[in-house]
């Protein structure tokens, strides 16, 4: 692992990571997912131990480690992880982000109780945990080419917009890019499918057999009046009459034209 964060202070340190989406190209190695849930293991013994110079070693290593990650995360990874950068928030007095990740770590393991030893009761983080929900609700991700987008390991297509979330953008085998970030941080760029409009021929197709039925209906309602009107106007009400048809046929006509070609794929 290439980076090394113990040369930033530590405010600055949250928002380079929540708040300024990191890179996997700036890694010189990968970093396999048993990897990083041993270094936030790592973080939070420190954090019970007061042990303060390791805790930033483990801290720092983990926000280096997740933009080098090779492998797909999972929640229980990824929980763990929310939960070690909660405490350095905390640490940092970012509150905002500590809440954010705590809100993760509920929203992804909903029967977690932290012990006394991590967040004894009535200390400041442990009123802040009991504080963080997520509601689980999201706003809508534009879907990548290829692959798929995961928050805290699972694929989805909207963004959770009250926690935080490590992203990653992953096709087959291959992670192309992974980031810890708070809900309205711009995610990496991806190259996103177009949205698709629905098909206009069905649309098309059937407005003009509506209109041949209203066309073939007044034809109808001229004749019954042909059968009950005088001979001149007869000769006008059939002239009427045919026109209507000839209009419904040409009309239906068009109708089955849209029709095929909605069939065969048109636009």
């Amino acid at each position: 692992m290439s980076a090394s964060c113990s040369e930033y202070p530590p405010a600055v340190l949250s928002l380079l990571l929540l708040f300024a989406p990191s890179y996997a190209d700036a890694c010189e190695d990968s970093l396999l997912l048993s990897e990083l849930t041993e270094v936030s293991a790592r973080a939070q013994a420190a954090y019970v131990a007061v042990d303060q110079p390791a805790f930033q070693d483990a801290t720092d290593e983990l926000i280096a480690g997740v933009p080098c990650l090779s492998e797909t995360m999972d929640g229980a990874a990824a929980a763990s992880i929310h939960r070690s950068m909660a405490l350095r928030f905390f640490r940092d007095r970012d509150l905002g982000a500590a809440a954010l990740s705590l809100a993760a770590v509920r929203g992804l393991e909903p029967w977690y109780a932290p012990s006394e030893e991590l967040m004894p009761p009535g200390h400041p983080l442990r009123t802040l945990f009991d504080g963080a929900v997520s509601t689980g609700a999201m706003t809508p991700l534009s879907a990548p080419e290829v692959g798929s987008i995961h928050f805290d390991g699972s694929p989805a297509d909207g963004r959770p917009v009250d926690r935080a979330s490590i992203v990653q953008w992953i096709d087959a085998e291959t992670v192309h890019w992974s980031v810890y970030a708070a809900p309205s941080v711009a995610l990496p760029e991806y190259p996103a499918l177009a949205p698709t409009r629905p098909p206009r021929w069905p649309w098309v197709a059937g407005g003009l057999a509506g209109a041949s039925a209203m066309l073939y209906g007044g034809a109808a309602y001229t004749r019954l009046r042909y059968d009950a009107s005088g001979l001149e106007d007869r000769r006008r009400l059939a002239g009427w009459t045919n026109g209507l048809v000839l209009s419904s046929a040409l009309v239906a006509g068009g109708a089955g034209v849209a029709a095929a070609v909605g069939l065969a794929g048109g636009p």
